[in-house]
């Protein structure tokens, strides 16, 4: 009777870390990317977590494509964190109907190099510049 559907297992090694700041996930909310660009230059984690979503979450969620675009760049990203309803970014975009996001994380979904590890993601990260 109703059984609860498998979760897979993500593509990157990362875990998510709670940490993120809400400035930080408000900022992606809302397209702020100075906030988020200090953030991450604060050697902020672009993996961290607040209230069980990352900051790739929040601007799928929201259709801020500068924000995705901008996260995409960073190398350490692990696109394919789940956020606490087991749903990954692309779902969010996907589910809200934001269609220039689905489409970056489309494209860029597989032009990472092979899955990192934890350590990596937590390590120092180059903030791509405008």
């Amino acid at each position: 009777m109703g059984a609860k559907p498998s979760i897979q297992v993500p593509i990157c090694n990362c875990l998510p870390t709670d940490g993120l700041p809400y400035k930080a996930y408000e900022a992606a909310m809302k397209g702020h990317l100075s906030i988020i660009s200090h953030y991450l230059t604060m050697r902020g984690n672009v993996n961290a977590t607040y209230g069980g979503e990352t900051m790739l979450h929040a601007a799928c969620k929201n259709g801020r494509e500068n924000v995705v675009h901008f996260l995409l760049k960073i190398n350490s990203l692990c696109v394919n964190l789940r956020n606490n309803d087991n749903e990954t970014a692309l779902m969010l975009a996907a589910g809200h109907g934001y269609k220039d996001c689905v489409q970056h994380l489309l494209e860029n979904n597989f032009r990472k190099p092979p899955p990192y590890t934890a350590s990596q993601c937590k390590s120092s990260m180059k903030i791509p510049t405008k």
